[in-house]
């Protein structure tokens, strides 16, 4: 089994390479994508290769591991893969014309590769899986600040965001299961502190109201479960933090840099007041055919939203949009995947981060967050790679009779 576990870790590996070089040069085009349309850059179908080794990696972590795992989970996986294959049948051809659709996020593709989460079984190749996951995020942060500094004095909100969303994206789904870990190095420790503070910045900079909220909970819960352990470790701590505070104000405020965030945090407030949700689901509900509920519309269908002053197929509540395309079962399963992920009782030690980042996942489907989806990005492998972990735990270890 090492051995299938070594080939699996080498296609995920790859996949996360080829994913990490797709997200790099989407984040620095960004603009043209979302202004000129150019969807057939070669670094998207660079994307589209790394999806695949994914697919390979799911496929053989499925067939290798998942009978170690709980039963609910072997049956989300496959009710979820039935049931969206069932909800594209009326699409295969555009599938065939047009393969990205297969990995969007309202593919096929998308749901087999939550297949890598059986991957978690294998503990010696899931440790080095983690290791790439979270070097990315410290080098996405170093791309996002030097992006920062190339917009400079930004004048609104989407330029920050065609600097640093999908870094910004990545970090904040990423490195929080790392940030609530005690590294036994303490200076590791440090460095995540310093890296959850820079992420601040880049919450502000994309103004969304959903981030900044889930930013701060994850900040509150670190803060709380460092006074419960160790209140001299809190203190310490809490100094810290306003000593770093103190020294970024006088850094930044006497530096050009100061210019970028005071325009990061007015772009911010300027979002406190715009209320984008409940608009878009009026719109939504008042073109939707209720009687397509349990089978759903399919992949490729749109509704006419006048945000995007057209044909739109998507929406900021995750479960409405499974629910609209890929029918109401599918949502359901979904849900019981990931409330078994919260409330299962748990046998072993389960790192606490898991469950928290879920959590806050649970919120952003509901619409807490914006630019998030299942999907075949690398911070939805992650969550995947993280429910997998949670299910673990919910194995009750076999008692050994002594003779």
């Amino acid at each position: 089994m090492r051995g299938t576990g070594r080939v699996i870790y080498v296609f995920m590996v790859l996949g996360i390479i080829l994913n990490a070089v797709s997200t790099y040069f989407y984040q620095q085009n960004l603009e043209s994508i979302m202004t000129e349309d150019t969807n057939a850059a070669w670094y998207l179908s660079l994307g589209l290769y790394g999806d695949l080794l994914m697919s390979v990696a799911a496929v053989l972590s499925v067939a290798t591991y998942s009978k170690n795992f709980p039963q609910y989970i072997r049956f989300s996986y496959w009710a979820l893969l039935i049931l969206v294959t069932i909800a594209s049948l009326g699409d295969l051809d555009k599938m065939i014309r047009f393969p990205s659709i297969i990995y969007s996020a309202k593919g096929i593709g998308t749901y087999l590769n939550i297949g890598i989460m059986f991957f978690t079984a294998d503990s010696f190749y899931l440790k080095k899986i983690l290791t790439w996951f979270y070097s990315l995020c410290f080098i996405f942060l170093l791309l996002a600040f030097v992006n920062i500094s190339a917009v400079g004095v930004a004048s609104n909100r989407e330029q920050l965001l065609y600097a640093i969303r999908e870094f910004t994206i990545y970090i904040i789904w990423v490195f929080p299961f790392f940030f609530y870990q005690n590294f036994a190095k303490r200076y590791l420790n440090t460095v995540n502190y310093i890296a959850f503070f820079l992420l601040l910045l880049l919450v502000i900079s994309t103004g969304s109201r959903g981030y900044l909220i889930i930013y701060f909970l994850l900040f509150i819960i670190k803060i709380y479960r460092q006074n419960k352990f160790s209140k001299s470790s809190g203190i310490m701590m809490f100094i810290g933090i306003i000593a770093l505070i103190v020294g970024v104000y006088i850094f930044v405020v006497t530096s050009d840099f100061y210019q970028t965030i005071d325009s990061a945090v007015n772009i911010f407030t300027d979002r406190v007041s715009d209320d984008s949700r409940s608009g878009q689901l009026i719109e939504f509900f008042n073109q939707y055919d209720v009687g397509s509920i349990l089978t759903g519309v399919g992949p490729t269908k749109t509704w006419n939203w006048s945000g995007a002053r057209g044909p739109y197929g998507y929406l900021d509540n995750q479960y409405i949009l499974i629910t609209w395309w890929a029918g109401l079962p599918t949502c359901l399963i979904y849900l019981y995947l990931l409330a078994c992920s919260l409330f299962k009782k748990s046998y072993t030690k389960v790192h606490v981060g898991g469950k928290i980042i879920i959590t806050m996942w649970v919120l952003a489907c509901a619409g807490l967050a914006i630019y998030v989806t299942v999907s075949s990005e690398l911070y939805y492998y992650f969550i995947s790679l993280i429910m997998g972990m949670l299910a673990l735990s919910h194995i009750k270890p076999k008692k050994v009779i002594s003779q």
